[in-house]
């Protein structure tokens, strides 16, 4: 299986972060709408999970392709999202305090092996790394910038 990495540093507390990338505190989710925009709709709660259900399509014309999430949560270290039901690589964050700021990792362990695996491995390195690096960390940054903190 290849495993996939994006480690960026955020010029912001771990705790402020960690809510912000993952809508969930301390007690829970944030806020409930915001937690099901984020993530879809809540199928079960236990006590170390929460399942959720998420349309993921990627245009609005095409038919629903829904995939159920594992989600566990670390406050305010690390949140694991497994994919139950497909071949979705499984995600996990982890934000970790660094100088003056948090260290954020996401990592993707995917389900393919051998050459396709190896394939996927490259193409992530050479292009959607950076296509990632720009979608998903500069966001989470220029949120923070706009916040009144320096940036990184």
């Amino acid at each position: 299986m290849a495993r996939l990495r994006l480690v960026s540093f955020v010029a912001a507390p771990v705790e402020d972060v960690y809510q912000y990338v993952t809508a969930y505190g301390s007690d829970g989710p944030l806020d409930e709408a915001a937690f099901r925009e984020k993530y879809g709709e809540t199928v079960e709660r236990g006590d170390d999970a929460i399942i959720v259900r998420e349309d993921v399509r990627r245009y609005p014309q095409d038919d629903p392709e829904l995939i159920t999430w594992r989600c566990t949560f670390d406050y305010p270290t690390s949140r694991t999202m497994e994919a139950l039901d497909s071949a979705w690589a499984d995600r996990y964050d982890s934000f970790r305090a660094d100088r003056d700021g948090t260290r954020w990792t996401v990592r993707w362990n995917t389900r393919l092996g051998g050459l396709r695996g190896i394939v996927q491995y490259v193409v992530f390195r050479l292009i959607t790394h950076k296509s990632m690096r720009r979608g998903l960390v500069d966001q989470i940054k220029g949120h923070f910038e706009k916040s009144g903190r320096p940036p990184s």
